[in-house]
């Protein structure tokens, strides 16, 4: 319902940005139509059709008159689709609306919608989907279709604004630590993510979770020690790139890690439990590759520097001989991670 209620929003704001009487439209107009989208959408002779379920109080033009110009644009962003209608008058104005769905059928539909407002104040309703039937009045003729480019101002309406919402996801990794305790670390986040909507270079990314890891270490006389590693995990993606019609993201984040690292004695007199501070931060790059519609998997390195240099040492040799070094954490380590995301919208 939530669709419905946006997509008749933004139906009222066409209708009453156009202020042409209907008496006004009485013959047809004659217009021409330039319309682009993805693949797996349909196409222009689909938005045409479509548009004619809805008027017939146009005609579609061949050259190039004074006639008004419908630029229909359909892009898939992540896991929703946004639709962009460009409408070029007789002069330089330029109206531009914006409406974001769940497929391309819904986007289609209400671009339809808001070209035949443009056109006719009293067309009819949208259809619930786009039939795939031909149209009862003559077939359309082809519609060249000339890409355009993606909106990169925030969209905006007669009557108010409209931005497309922020797509939530959850997910869990594994992974290894590597150099930040005296062996290999094994362990795992689990986070949550709101990123902006849309395919931009610079639409940001945020993640936010909890991280753990654990690795232990035997020195020579059998005496050890377990290390943990617990942080919450914060993360702010300001690069993303995609490609392959948004199956494939590459992201360039930064990380900040808060919390504990606990050093436990193992096969001691008198095992002993030191728990410190920890901070670190650092870059991450990673990989995000579409499943489903929903489910994508994901890969990620990242080297972290520790904001603090912590010494663990055991005493394994009598109250009369000097502490034995375990181990001191290095300048720099690094994570590596593998797991996956699931979109709820």
């Amino acid at each position: 319902m939530r669709a419905c209620r946006r997509i008749g929003a933004i139906a009222l704001a066409v209708s009453i940005s156009t202020g042409i009487p209907s008496w006004a439209r009485a013959e047809p107009e004659h217009i021409r139509i330039q319309f682009s989208g993805p693949k797996h959408c349909q196409d222009g002779s689909a938005f045409v059709r479509a548009l004619r379920q809805r008027t017939e109080r146009f005609q579609l033009a061949n050259d190039a008159d004074q006639s008004r110009v419908f630029v229909a644009t359909i892009n898939q962003a992540d896991s929703s689709v946004v639709g962009r209608l460009e409408i070029q008058g007789s002069g330089k104005d330029v109206s531009i609306r914006n409406v974001s769905g769940k497929s391309c059928d819904e986007v289609m539909a209400a671009l339809a919608l808001m070209t035949a407002l443009a056109i006719d104040p009293d067309a009819l309703s949208p259809s619930p989907a786009l039939s795939n039937a031909p149209s009862p009045t003559a077939p359309a003729p082809p519609v060249p279709a000339t890409p355009a480019p993606a909106p990169s101002t925030p969209p905006t309406l007669a009557g108010g604004s409209v931005s497309p919402p922020w797509l939530w996801s959850a997910g869990v990794h594994g992974g290894a630590s590597l150099g930040m305790s005296p062996t290999t670390g094994v362990g795992g986040v689990v986070f949550v993510e709101a990123a902006a909507p849309g395919t931009a270079v610079f639409g940001p990314v945020l993640r936010t979770g909890l991280f753990l890891n654990q690795s232990s270490v035997t020195s020579a006389s059998g005496a050890g020690a377990t290390f943990q590693w617990a942080t919450a995990m914060a993360e702010g993606c300001p690069i993303r790139l995609v490609a392959k019609a948004s199956q494939v993201a590459l992201l360039s984040c930064l990380s900040f890690h808060a919390g504990i690292l606990r050093g436990h004695g193992r096969n001691l007199d008198r095992t002993e439990t030191t728990t410190n501070a920890w901070a670190d931060t650092g870059p991450v790059a990673r990989i995000r590759v579409a499943i489903s519609e929903r489910l994508f998997l994901e890969a990620q390195g990242t080297i972290v520097l520790p904001l603090r240099r912590l010494t663990f040492d055991v005493q394994d040799g009598g109250p009369g001989r000097p502490p034995t070094p375990v181990f001191t954490v290095p300048w720099v380590g690094a994570l590596a991670g593998i797991g996956l995301s699931y979109a709820f919208r």
